[in-house]
């Protein structure tokens, strides 16, 4: 039944929200690592402070701001991952208000025109397939028919076309909006581009990326919306084949060490993978995924 939080857990859960206020500011620095680990924590602390989290998040996700939309979404998928049960089950009876943001839309902004509005719709999108139960219950009907398994072959052209085709202006700037707008005329909201780019990078024989595979690769995250590719990529972390294993870790290790991403970013989508393989059977996949993990720690932080 409803869980109806009690006046005791309300008042404990006000001490939360300047935390909370933190983790969805209205303005473009990422979410630090550390407040998605305490805001994880919070879902823990009982039912009440779950429904009151659910109810925070969910309010912040109606802003008008892209920023703190974005910033929404991370923490809920975050949660999706490390939230306690009820907390889950709350969020996937409440799915109807992250599926409204997949086709978020407004007037474009001076500075990145359409660009933020693309990367909100995406996240919602990754959200949506983040949250377990969710993703075969209707979703993937709403997005244009294709599920992200098939899209990666049929877009596959389009994609490469679209992505050479935006290269070549010269600009590689993700935000410029002439080509947010190319990009969605191809991809209305969904992330076949970046379906493309990960399934064709990491379907490779060879167990490492050449340079050439880095250097294009990176090169197509420069008018990608990267915080997608690296969900992409974690997920190519949980499939059994090595190679693709193997692939998927030297992509987000040239992630790392290129500036499209800050390393908090990355690695607050891949850290509980990346342990989970360096612990895993020792071998290739464990030490790779070791040193992407040390990575963090040895390179300055920006």
């Amino acid at each position: 039944g409803d869980v109806m939080a009690t006046l005791m857990e309300r008042l404990a859960f006000l001490q939360k929200v300047p935390t909370l206020m933190k983790a969805t500011s209205d303005d473009d620095t990422p979410c630090p690592g550390y407040l998605f680990e305490e805001i994880g924590k919070i879902s823990h602390e009982s039912a009440g402070c779950c429904q009151c989290l659910l109810e925070y998040l969910l309010e912040r996700l109606q802003s008008d701001s892209c920023h703190v939309k974005l910033k929404a979404l991370k923490l809920l998928q975050h949660l999706c991952g490390v939230g306690s049960p009820p907390f889950v089950t709350e969020l996937r009876r409440n799915a109807t208000f992250i599926q409204e943001v997949t086709v978020f839309s407004g007037p474009p902004d001076p500075v990145h025109g359409t660009a933020l509005h693309q990367r909100v719709r995406a996240a919602a999108q990754v959200t949506a397939h983040r949250c377990p139960g969710v993703a075969g219950g209707g979703w993937e009907d709403s997005d244009s028919g294709h599920s992200s398994r098939d899209s990666s072959q049929e877009n596959g052209d389009i994609s490469r076309a679209s992505v050479a085709g935006s290269s070549r202006s010269g600009t590689g700037s993700r935000e410029s909006g002439d080509l947010s707008e190319r990009v969605e005329a191809v991809h209305p909201g969904d992330c076949g581009q970046e379906v493309a780019v990960v399934g064709s990078l990491t379907e490779g024989s060879r167990v490492f990326l050449s340079r050439e595979e880095t250097q294009r690769f990176l090169k197509e995250c420069a008018i990608l919306n990267c915080e997608v590719v690296v969900e992409l990529l974690c997920g190519k972390l949980h499939e059994p084949t090595h190679t693709v294993q193997m692939r998927a870790l030297c992509a987000i290790a040239s992630l790392m060490s290129s500036d499209l991403l800050s390393l908090d970013q990355i690695y607050a989508s891949t850290h509980k993978r990346l342990a989970q393989l360096s612990e895993g059977t020792p071998g290739p996949v464990a030490d790779k995924a070791t040193k992407v993990s040390l990575a963090r720690d040895t390179r300055p932080v920006r």
